[in-house]
């Protein structure tokens, strides 16, 4: 009862918090939800007033608020000025309220409002003083509009996050203007054309750029012109037919015409048809690339000058084959994703000079075959591989030889039909190996032997009929998915195969649950098993963690099945019977008859051998007088009896099996409830302990404050 006390413990520790930092002190949260929220900037206090169906600002709230979401409503624009009566609010949410006007000089008095959430609202017209006020303001988020002022955000004097969405056709290129951005989202859903000083407020401040033109078909190369500071940029333009080639050799210093861009690190391109060859010339310190949905990918000089990339990404776009030089110079490169780019074959060579890659992805192409030449290059270095989504058939023994470092490997998605039992054998450092989706009905034994470090394993989606034999003690395994298979039954050395099993899946299995199935879940209480029943008709669609313990009993407990050529007229419990004929004989088909005693478990059964031997193969079988094998069915001799009412026992099988302890009776009713008064015992005295040292606390709380008060009165006197 430890445990009770530790409870007690944590309740009145938490009701010493919640004393601590009652708020509000004045005012009311209703209809709005009042809370302190632990930060790592401090205690900020949160009223959420979300999904309330509100038209007007609630009056009754605290003026001591910090943050105030009023998301999800219905406010009406001439009640924003509500907001400016809360001189704490740092934050302010007016997201998804259907706003389409923002009043002049709404904010005026909101001195102190940080951080707006515009996110939702669509304005038809901004004009300037539509932000009057907010001239301490940080960022402003989600803001869509369709046509604003050029001035309307020339009061924003210390603005350092702007997120735009303009649905306009035009655009001057001095609106941003006097602004000190440092990060900018800027989608124009309707521009072809961007101005090419638009970005010139950012030449000392912006570091985070991102445009989304899905209509924009020019994009001039002096765009991005002397933002010396700039780190990233992401660019998603669907309809441009290729970037200027200078693009980002002309973001230095303004005096110079084209300067090294010694500050950028991070590059997306989205969506691009084509990208010139020589685009990323004298990137020095780019860190890292995205290439996303790019049609046309020159094939050689395109990473020549990448020697700091770290991390590059060619997902969704057109490459089909590789040529060894391509990523030849890339000796700084940690992560490669080549996902979905129509590769068939990877030749011996590619990887040459990627010393220093840990992540491998080349999921989703129609790789038919993947040399171990070609991955040799890697062996030292790499941690993670996927090959996910191929046409790969088999994995041969040394496709992963002396992969001493491979962490996480991904073979999933494939049409594998069998691997070779060494093809592990090296991968010692394995923790996450993925192989669902196959075909594979069977695998070798041994071929996890190797895997001492393996936690979790995903074999979902073949077609095993039984646990496949190779799982014999994997590691340390935590993590097992074999659903969606046609396994019936568990192994009967499920429990010595798997000792550190935490999570179990099973679903979509055909699924026999008798007591060597269910009774696993007892024995390892920590192990989380997902799964139904598949047979019997009883259990049919139940969930293996519904069924309890005597539930379990009652799938191996039948009554005596006797076919008699005379009527009996009762069977007891034990096997005997009283019979009221001269003779009989008995057909035993299956009966099993369980008891409990001192010495453990023991049965006292009729059935068939095999019957028997498929419930339990590890116990004895035995039977006194000998059964006579009768068409493949154990019958009883026929017994004569002189006396109607004499009571005798039939021939019976007595066995002996090493039964689960749940199934024991040998508990000791006093040393239990000994124990239990025990516990008991101890768990109310540590509660009382506590619960006084509690009040003691509270006592000397008040104590104190009433000593501050004394000591201000006196003050003042």
């Amino acid at each position: 009862m430890a445990l009770f006390g530790l409870i007690v413990t944590y309740l009145l520790l938490q009701l010493y918090v919640c004393h601590g930092q009652r708020w509000p002190l004045s005012g009311s949260c209703y209809p709005c939800d009042c809370k302190i929220i632990q930060k790592s900037s401090g205690r900020v206090k949160y009223v959420n007033c979300s999904n309330l169906s509100l038209e007007r600002i609630p009056r009754n709230l605290p003026l001591d608020l910090n943050t105030l979401d009023l998301s999800h409503n219905e406010l009406i624009p001439q009640d924003l000025r509500q907001l400016c009566t809360f001189k704490s609010m740092q934050y302010g949410s007016l997201s998804f309220n259907g706003l389409t006007q923002l009043p002049k000089y709404t904010f005026d008095t909101c001195h102190d409002l940080l951080h707006l959430n515009l996110t939702g609202n669509v304005f038809k017209k901004l004009e300037k003083g539509s932000f009057g006020g907010l001239g301490n303001i940080i960022g402003i988020y989600g803001l869509e509009v369709n046509e604003m002022a050029e001035d309307v955000f020339r009061e924003m004097t210390k603005l350092k996050t702007l997120e735009v969405i303009y649905n306009g056709r035009t655009l001057t290129g001095a609106i941003f203007n006097g602004l000190p951005i440092n990060e900018m989202k800027l989608v124009v859903t309707n521009l072809q054309i961007l101005p090419s000083n638009m970005f010139q407020f950012g030449i000392k401040t912006l570091n985070d750029l991102s445009i989304i033109g899905p209509e924009i078909t020019f994009f001039s190369e002096n765009s991005l012109h002397g933002l010396g500071v700039l780190r990233k940029i992401y660019l998603d333009l669907k309809k441009l037919v290729s970037l200027p080639e200078k693009i980002f050799h002309n973001n230095g210093k303004l005096d110079i015409v084209s300067s090294k861009p010694e500050n950028l690190q991070e590059i997306w391109i989205l969506n691009v048809a084509a990208i010139p060859p020589k685009i990323f010339k004298d990137l020095d310190n780019l860190h890292k690339l995205i290439l996303r949905g790019i049609q046309s990918v020159p094939s050689e000089g395109l990473f020549n000058d990448l020697l700091n990339v770290e991390y590059l990404d060619i997902s969704d776009c057109s490459v089909n084959q590789i040529s060894q030089i391509w990523l030849a110079e890339l000796y700084s490169l940690k992560t490669l994703k080549l996902r979905q780019t129509g590769i068939r074959n990877i030749e011996p060579g590619v990887f040459t000079g990627l010393v220093n890659l840990q992540e491998l992805d080349l999921s989703y192409n129609v790789l038919r075959d993947v040399k171990q030449e070609s991955l040799q290059p890697l062996v030292n270095s790499l941690k993670k591989l996927n090959l996910n989504g191929n046409m790969l058939n088999r994995i041969d023994s040394n496709l992963f030889q002396r992969m001493y470092n491979l962490v996480s490997l991904d073979i999933s998605d494939n049409k594998l039909v069998s691997i070779e039992k060494d093809a592990f054998s090296d991968l010692r450092q394995l923790v996450f190996l993925n192989i669902n989706d196959n075909k594979l009905s069977n695998l070798p034994l041994g071929l996890f032997n190797s895997l001492r470090n393996l936690q979790t394993l995903d074999l979902s989606m073949n077609t095993f009929t039984k646990f496949p034999g190779a799982l014999d003690k994997p590691g340390y395994l935590l993590k097992l998915n074999l659903s969606s298979n046609r396994i019936i039954k568990f192994p009967e050395n499920f429990l010595d195969s798997f000792p550190y099993l935490e999570y179990l899946n099973l679903l979509n299995n055909q699924l026999y649950c008798d007591c060597s199935n269910l009774v696993i879940k007892y024995l390892r209480p920590n192990l989380k098993i997902i799964g139904t029943c598949f047979f019997p008709d009883k259990y049919a669609m139940r969930k293996i963690a519904d069924i309890e313990a005597l539930e379990c009993l009652e799938l191996t407990v039948s009554t005596t099945n006797v076919m008699a050529t005379t009527p009996v007229s009762h069977i007891l419990p034990n096997s005997s019977y009283m019979i009221d004929t001269s003779s009989i004989t008995v057909e035993v088909r299956s009966t099993l008859v369980i008891f409990n005693s001192s010495e453990g478990f023991e049965s006292q059964t009729l059935l068939t051998q095999s019957d028997w031997t498929d419930l339990y193969p590890s116990s004895t079988f035995q039977s006194t007088p000998p059964l006579e094998n009768i068409n493949g069915s154990l019958v009883a001799p026929t017994i004569h009896f002189n006396d109607l009412t004499e009571t005798v026992s039939t021939t019976s099988v007595n066995t002996t099996s090493h039964v689960p302890p749940i199934f024991k009776a040998e508990i000791n009713e006093e040393k239990f409830y000994d124990h239990l008064v025990f516990r008991v015992t101890i768990g109310v005295v540590s509660g009382a302990i506590f619960v006084c040292g509690f009040m003691a606390l509270v006592m000397w709380r008040k104590r104190m404050k009433r000593r501050e008060v004394y000591e201000v009165t006196d003050t003042h006197c």
